[in-house]
């Protein structure tokens, strides 16, 4: 099945991403690196991604595509096996800054009731 991404959907990601450089999306694996200005991503993922963390990381691709991103490199992380190895590898993040930016997120994340 191809994904159409929606109005919503496409909102909820425009949302999402104010404020953020680095953003970590543990339901897709994955942690995207954003670059506002230049209007571009990179992606970190994890190693041994299922295919549905792919699938999932690829409809927040699509939907930073249509907000005017562009797609630079997809990254795999040697020896991450999770959003927060990723975290630590790549962005040398420590437990307490990653526990408060999930924190952070969660209490700031966009009203979708599709998630409830």
């Amino acid at each position: 099945m191809t994904y159409v991404p929606t109005a919503q959907d496409i909102e909820w990601t425009r949302q999402a991403i104010v404020g953020k450089k680095v953003w970590a999306v543990p339901s897709a694996s994955c942690v995207f690196l954003l670059d506002h200005e230049a209007k571009s991503f990179n992606t970190y993922m994890i190693m041994n991604i299922s295919a549905l963390e792919l699938s999932l990381h690829d409809r927040i691709g699509i939907n930073l595509l249509m907000l005017g991103f562009a797609g630079e490199n997809r990254f795999i992380v040697e020896g991450a096996n999770h959003v927060d190895d990723i975290l630590k590898i790549v962005f040398h993040m420590k437990e307490r800054g990653i526990r408060e930016s999930e924190k952070y997120s969660s209490e700031n994340k966009p009203y979708d009731p599709r998630f409830d």
